[in-house]
C-alpha cells in the first residue's frame, strides 16, 4: 500500500508541479513515511531551502506527535493516548493532552450530525473487521464476522460511555468493554492542526497530502497559477507515475479534499470486496460506492464527512451535503460519477476549471 501511495502522490505532484517560479519564491517538496501508517508529502513555495526545511521539519515532528496521541494500537513512553484510554476503560479517567480532548469532543459532536454512521465508540465492531481483513489476506477460508458477533460487539458502542472532563483534561470510558477507534477522523483532524499551525508560523502557499487527505493554502507563488490542482484517483486503475490513474482534478485554494474509498485497505474474499469503511448502522462494509470525495475548508470535517457519505445512499448524501455546505464527488460501484452542482466548476476535466489555474 505504501508503494501505491507514493506513486499516487507523485502523480498528484505532477499536476501541482509548475515549471516557472517568480524571482522571490521557489517550490520545494519533501515527504516522510512513519506517521499515521501512510506517506505524507509537504510542498510549499518559500524564499529558500532553509525556510522550507524549517516548516517541513516542524510538520514532520508535529504529525509524529499527533500520530502517537491518536494511536489505539500501541503505547508510548510518557504519552497518554487512545491506547491508554482504552486500556483504562471501566477503571479510571486518563489525563490527556488538549489535542486528544479536542479530537474526541469533535468526533462525539459529529456522531449526532452523521446520525450515528460514524461512531468512535465502535472499536469492538471495527476490530472484528480489521482482524478479518488482516487474516483473510493469508487465509482464504478465514471466517467472516457473524451477525451474532457483530451485534454482540455493537452492544458496547454507546458514544455516551466516553466521558470528557475538560476542566481536569481527562477522558473516561465508563464501560470496560467499550473501545475508542478514531480511524475515521484522526488523520484529517491532525492535518488541519498542522495546516493551522504552519499558517500561524507564516507559511502561506503550501500543499499537504497525508495519504489522500489533502489540504492546500493560498495560491502557488510561481507568478503564473492562481490555484492548486488535486487529483482524484480512479479506483479501477493501478497507480502509475504519469497521472493516468486520475479520473479528474479539483482546482482550488484554501480547501481540504478527502477521499474515502474501497481500494486501499481491503481484501477480496470469495468474490466480495471487504474493506475498512464500516457503516455504523449496518455494521457491514459499505458497498454503494468505490469512492467519495469531499471538499470543504476543514480537513477534520472532510475526513469524517467522506466516511459518512460513503455509507449513505445517494439521495440521503445529497441532502447531507447541502445541509453541511460541502462539495462532493461520488464514484458509484458501476463506475458512474455524480457531483454536487457547486463542485462541477472546480473539476479540470468534467468542469471548466482547466481555464482557472
Amino acid at each position: 500500500m505504501i508503494k501505491k501511495l507514493i506513486a499516487l502522490i507523485l502523480s498528484m505532484t505532477m499536476i501541482t508541479s509548475f515549471t516557472s517560479c517568480s524571482s522571490k519564491y521557489e517550490k520545494y517538496s519533501n515527504l516522510f513515511f512513519d506517521t499515521f501508517d501512510t506517506v505524507i508529502q509537504i510542498t510549499a513555495f518559500t524564499k529558500s531551502q532553509e525556510e522550507f526545511d524549517k516548516y517541513f521539519d516542524y510538520a514532520k515532528n508535529r504529525f509524529s506527535e499527533l500520530s502517537k496521541l491518536y494511536d489505539k494500537f500501541y503505547p508510548y513512553e510518557n504519552i497518554n493516548n487512545i491506547y491508554t484510554i482504552n486500556k483504562n476503560a471501566g477503571i479510571e479517567p486518563v489525563k490527556v493532552e488538549d489535542e486528544v480532548i479536542d479530537l474526541i469532543k469533535f468526533a462525539k459532536e459529529q456522531y449526532d450530525n452523521t446520525n450515528g454512521i460514524v461512531n468512535i465508540a465502535m472499536g469492538k465492531v471495527l476490530s472484528l473487521w480489521q482482524n478479518f481483513i488482516s487474516n483473510a489476506k493469508n487465509d482464504e477460508n478465514y471466517p467472516l464476522p457473524t451477525e451474532e458477533e457483530l451485534n454482540k460487539a455493537n452492544e458496547y458502542s454507546d458514544i455516551n460511555a466516553i466521558i470528557i472532563d475538560e476542566k481536569n483534561k481527562t477522558v473516561f470510558i465508563d464501560n470496560k468493554d467499550t473501545q475508542i477507534d478514531v480511524g475515521a477522523v484522526a488523520k484529517g483532524f491532525a492535518t488541519q492542526i498542522v495546516k493551522n499551525e504552519l499558517t500561524e508560523m507564516g507559511l502561506k502557499s503550501f500543499f499537504i497530502n497525508a495519504g489522500g487527505n489533502t489540504t492546500v493554502g493560498d495560491k502557488p507563488l510561481d507568478g503564473i497559477h492562481n490555484k492548486w490542482s488535486i487529483g482524484i484517483q480512479n479506483p479501477d486503475t493501478e497507480t502509475d507515475f504519469d497521472g493516468n490513474s486520475l479520473i479528474d482534478a479539483i482546482v482550488t485554494t484554501n480547501d481540504s479534499i478527502v477521499t474515502s474509498g474501497d481500494y486501499q485497505r481491503y481484501v477480496m474474499y470469495k468474490g466480495r470486496r471487504i474493506h475498512h469503511i464500516i457503516n455504523g448502522n449496518t455494521l457491514q462494509p459499505a458497498d454503494l460506492y468505490r469512492g467519495v470525495t469531499v471538499v470543504t475548508k476543514d480537513s477534520g470535517l472532510a475526513d469524517i464527512y467522506s466516511t459518512a457519505l460513503f455509507c449513505m445512499n445517494y439521495e440521503t448524501g445529497k441532502a447531507f451535503a447541502q445541509k453541511n455546505d460541502i462539495k462532493v464527488l461520488w464514484i458509484f460501484a458501476d463506475g458512474k460519477i455524480e457531483t454536487t452542482d457547486d463542485l462541477l466548476p472546480m473539476l479540470m476535466i468534467k468542469g471548466n476549471a482547466g481555464n482557472k489555474i
